[in-house]
Order: C-alpha cells, then sequence, then structure tokens
C-alpha cells in the first residue's frame, strides 16, 4: 500500500485509515490471551514537504518534553548508556556510519552508497526485542537530499509519530551538514500494524477532526 501526501500528519492520518480499512488479522509475539489479532499491511510512505508546512500529526503518545528527548536519543545518544539494559538505541547502531554517509554525500551528492544499517544478525536474529528500524539511505535528488528509511515493523498508531519526528530532525540534520535542501522523505514498511487491543483507539483518532499539529507548538 501506498500512502503519498504533503506532510507527516496526513501520512499518518491516511496510514492508520488504510490499515483500518486493508488490514490483514494476524497475530504477534506480544499478544494477550482473548485479544483481538492485530491489523497488518506493508507500507510505503512519502511526505513530498516534511517542513512545508511544518506540522506533525496530534496522535502521539508522548509529551512535547517527550518527543524532543527521543529526537535527542537518536541524533544525539543521550541514552546510549542504557545500551546494555536495553539492548540497543538507534543512535549506538548508527553513530559510527554517519561520518561516513555524510562523507559520501560529500564527495558524490548522487552516490547509492550512503546509508546507515542497525541490524546485528548474531545478536538480533535471536533477541526479544530487535531494532524496528533497519537502514536509513540518502541521496540527492533535483538539488534536494531525499531521506529513506526501512523498517521491519512498526507500530503506526502509538510508535510512529515519535520516530517520525525524530527522523524528520536526522533528515533534516543531515541536510544542513551537506548544505543541501531538504527533499522528500520516504519510508518502507514490511508490517505497518496496530496491535489489537488498540484497534478502537485507532478508530477514534481517525475520526478526529483535530489532526495536525502545527510545529511552533512543540518547539
Amino acid at each position: 500500500m501506498i500512502v503519498a501526501t504533503y506532510s507527516f500528519a496526513q501520512a499518518h492520518r491516511l496510514a492508520i485509515e488504510l490499515i483500518l480499512e486493508h488490514g490483514d488479522s494476524i497475530p504477534t509475539d506480544y499478544d494477550k490471551p482473548d485479544e483481538p489479532l492485530s491489523l497488518d499491511l506493508p507500507m510505503m510512505i512519502e511526505v513530498t514537504e516534511p517542513w512545508n508546512p511544518p506540522i506533525f500529526s496530534k496522535c502521539v503518545w508522548d509529551s512535547p518534553e517527550g518527543l524532543w528527548a527521543y529526537r535527542d536519543e537518536v541524533l544525539y545518544g543521550i541514552h546510549d548508556h542504557l545500551v546494555e539494559k536495553l539492548g540497543y538505541t538507534y543512535h549506538s547502531r548508527i553513530e559510527k556510519q554517519i561520518g561516513g554517509v555524510l562523507l559520501e554525500l560529500q564527495r558524490n551528492p548522487y552516490t547509492r552508497r550512503a546509508q546507515a544499517i542497525t541490524w546485528m544478525p548474531e545478536i538480533d536474529q535471536v533477541s526479544e526485542y530487535p531494532p524496528c528500524f533497519q537502514r536509513a539511505w540518502a541521496r540527492v535528488r533535483n538539488g534536494k537530499l531525499d531521506l529513506h528509511t526501512h523498517w521491519r515493523s512498526r507500530d503506526m498508531l502509538k510508535a510512529w509519530g515519535s520516530n517520525v519526528f525524530a527522523f524528520a530532525h536526522l533528515h533534516k540534520n543531515w541536510a544542513e551538514v551537506i548544505d543541501c535542501p531538504i527533499g522528500v522523505y520516504r519510508e518502507f514498511i514490511d508490517s505497518a500494524h496496530i496491535y489489537g487491543r488498540d484497534i478502537e483507539t485507532a478508530r477514534k483518532f481517525a475520526q478526529r477532526p483535530d489532526w495536525e499539529w502545527p510545529l511552533a507548538k512543540i518547539q
């Protein structure tokens, strides 16, 4: 399923509506007895103007302060000291790769080699909670820096809003480093899902008229 929009807020709403309408009922490793099955749908999301207008979704399971803390975790590793307890952070998995990504983009903005990966087979294949985010890939197209992120699994109701808040800032940060305008943000998701226990909540959110959240309110 493809979602193509101009903003993260619109993308979030459409993605949830599509999962509710077209998602397959599939059990997960985290279901509790007597819970409904999750709704699951492979998905590609394209946001053509991620910072214009600068709006995110109100459907975020976090406070504004929590969003900024999560951004700082992904970009700056403020929770890397907890890796032994948490198993991983996205920053700890890609930190040593970012310098090479940016150097490659500076060497050749049209490269197809500028990527950072998180998956560590010797650890993640047997982990109870392996990373959902798998890979970031960047390239200058039509004079702007596009960012692609690849996900094996995505809780579209409760995690997506926080995730894209952080990765939109990662996109912005990389564009600033290589002195390039921000281009399209794309995601490739193998399992875009809503857990069975959250389906009714998702239906209520899909009906909200006040879906978009001006960025000014969370700066």
